[in-house]
């Protein structure tokens, strides 16, 4: 395909943006794991996604039931185990959205902690630690002591003897292999002025330098030896409940619902604070080291990045990104949004505010949801629900089909991936034929191109898919550049069928389908041009996560990430650096409504800063579009204090 003309032959081109605040609470972060440049990330929720570092952007998401996630570790290959508050435990491979395997306590029993050393650990509410086993894929239980009056509150464990906290202030010690008890004590309170009626919680437990840590609801670490268990130290670190402990490179990380991170390291056998840090301003639930930084998750959804130097924080040197997943639809001024846990439909009129009309209770996480003419569809673990639109904007449930990984409609059938990655074609009453067996992985985007093909991105293997249902021939396009790796990959609206791919160093280049070689290709524009790109040179950190089009010619588009808009014309020499905007400037016109803007596109590789975080743009119609944002400050304001976290607010 021939290289469309230099952009000065174009008209001046703009788009029109309906700006829309949507009140999101994400839901707070519970628990991390880290693997390399892979982040899994835990919420309260029950929703696990998996981030790829440094642009944090989701590339996988997993569920199971709707619980707290307590626990996420990685264990061989690209399996982890995810433990949840509800007594659930489940495996998951990172290219399936439902586990593998899984087990499920009593109804009654809840999970609070656990650990994988062999085997699988928990901590459990009636006082009992069990004992799991992985055979062939599946979880067996082996083995569990007693059940006591008090709960099991943290485990750990020293080689093949785990430590475990209660909630009367107890702490014990067994035999992994036999489940007996060797040893119960208390914590020593002798020198604490604290009544009986307010005891010690040890809420958290960690082996660190052959030490038992003790992590406590008044901001103590209480510090054993392990030979005899006897206490050595007792060290005030934080001013209320300590909820998270973490090692690395022998030093110690304590934090909790102070939101500070203390950093501990060993002097003459003494413990002393050598840093600290306060990134986030409430409650932190998990801390995990990335490579040379260190991470953190809780209340306010997002994952905060603490640079080191030397080992030591850099004071007020962090970055954060939101982990938001919910998920938003347009369709006939309807706007649907999918929590995971609940789905809400929302009334947006031309001239007026938007209206609440209902909302759908789920009993498991949806994963996808998509709406088509008047149905809405969403995935769930073991099955797809197909409700029904009515008249007065009503749902009534229409049909159930199993559980898809993902699904795209056109007409009066819709194309479906099954859990075995087999893509489907189906009818609404249920008829279906096999059409192609397609590569493992995790689709994130499913979509036709055009009448034929479906495009279907798989950004964490490096690599999408196209499917002709006409000829039942399957494109795979490897878009892996060199050691960069692809961050998204995203479907350009327009009539090029342009497939736009984003990579770690936020470089950007372009894939169509050549018609003469009957193959898809990157654009010679691309190739060219690719290893000059100006937002190679920015510090733009944030990654491509959507992209919005020039209805005129779709190769002049403004991508978007949390906060900025960036023009960018696939064609012509590009500029050396970028230029950058606010949205005051004049480069924004205002209309007389305030709620709608113009944002033109004329300035090649100029960024442009939005006041608010921006969720999503949803495509209205020609060059009309929704921009859903999301008011940080206002949101966290409403949450319950935790302690101390109005005064040590961002």
């Amino acid at each position: 395909m021939q290289e469309q003309p230099e952009l000065k032959t174009h008209a001046k081109a703009h788009v029109e943006l309906r700006h829309l605040k949507i009140p999101v609470l994400p839901s707070p972060i519970t628990a991390l794991a880290v693997k390399d440049d892979l982040v899994l990330v835990g919420k309260e929720n029950g929703f696990i996604e998996i981030l790829q570092y440094p642009t944090f952007i989701k590339i996988g998401q997993y569920i199971s039931i709707l619980s707290v996630v307590r626990q996420l570790i990685w264990i061989d290959g690209n399996q982890f185990i995810a433990i949840f508050l509800a007594g659930n435990i489940s495996l998951f491979d990172i290219n399936s959205i439902k586990p593998i395997a899984s087990f499920q306590l009593p109804e009654n029993i809840n999970i609070y902690d656990g650990f994988i050393n062999n085997n699988i650990v928990v901590g459990c509410s009636d006082g009992s630690i069990r004992l799991f086993e992985l055979d062939q894929n599946k979880i067996i239980q082996r083995g569990q002591t007693q059940q006591l009056q008090e709960q099991c509150l943290s485990v750990t464990h020293k080689q093949d003897v785990i430590y475990a906290s209660f909630s009367n202030g107890f702490l014990r010690s067994y035999s992994q292999k036999t489940l007996i008890l060797q040893q119960s004590w208390s914590l020593n309170v002798s020198n604490l002025k604290i009544s009986d009626n307010n005891k010690i919680v040890p809420w958290k437990l960690i082996i660190f330098n052959n030490n038992l840590i003790v992590g406590t609801n008044i901001g103590q670490l209480f510090i054993y030896e392990t030979s005899f268990n006897t206490q050595i130290q007792q060290l005030q670190t934080h001013e209320g409940d300590i909820l998270a402990l973490f090692a690395s490179d022998n030093i110690l990380y304590a934090s909790g619902c102070d939101s500070k991170i203390v950093q501990l390291g060993q002097q003459k056998g003494k413990y002393i604070k050598i840093g600290e840090s306060r990134g986030q301003s409430h409650d932190i639930y998990a801390i995990q080291a990335l490579q040379d930084k260190i991470i953190s998750g809780g209340i306010t959804s997002d994952i905060c990045l603490h640079r080191l130097e030397g080992g030591i924080f850099k004071q007020s040197d962090w970055y954060h990104a939101y982990t938001i997943n919910s998920e938003f639809v347009y369709n006939n001024n309807l706007l649907f949004i999918n929590h995971q846990k609940s789905i809400d439909i929302i009334g947006i009129g031309e001239n007026q505010n938007p209206i609440y009309l209902s909302e759908i209770e789920l009993s498991q996480p949806a994963h996808f949801l998509k709406v088509f003419a008047n149905y809405v569809c969403y995935g769930q673990t073991y099955q797809t629900t197909f409700l029904k639109i009515d008249s007065d904007n009503q749902l009534k449930k229409f049909k159930i089909f199993p559980h898809f990984k993902n699904i795209t409609f056109q007409q009066k059938i819709f194309y479906a991936i099954d859990q075995n990655n087999r893509l489907y074609k189906y009818k609404y009453k249920g008829q279906n034929k096999f059409l192609v067996q397609l590569p493992n992985g995790q689709p994130k985007l499913m979509e036709f191109l055009d009448k034929r093909n479906i495009l279907i991105t798989y950004p964490n293997n490096q690599f999408f898919v196209v499917f002709n249902i006409k000829d039942q021939k399957l494109h795979e396009i490897d878009c892996q550049l060199n050691q960069n790796k692809v961050s998204n990959i995203l479907q350009v609206r327009g009539t090029s069928k342009l497939i736009l791919v984003t990579y770690v160093n936020q470089a950007i280049s372009g894939f169509i389908y050549n018609y003469q070689e009957k193959e898809w290709r990157m654009m010679k524009y691309c190739r060219d041009q690719l290893q000059k790109c100006p937002l190679h040179y920015t510090n733009l950190k944030q990654p491509i996560k959507g992209v919005i089009t020039d209805p005129k010619d779709d190769r002049r588009m403004l991508l978007y990430t949390d906060s900025y808009f960036i023009r960018v014309h696939l064609r012509g020499k590009p500029p050396q650096q970028v230029t950058s905007f606010k949205l005051e400037d004049k480069v924004i016109q205002q209309k007389k409504q305030q709620s709608i803007q113009e944002l033109h596109l004329d300035i090649n590789y100029s960024i442009v800063q939005n006041k608010n975080h921006i969720l999503h743009a949803l495509h209205k119609q020609d060059d009309q579009y929704i921009l859903l944002e999301w008011d940080i400050q206002m949101s966290f304001d409403g949450l319950p204090a935790a302690l101390q976290a109005k005064r040590y607010k961002r």
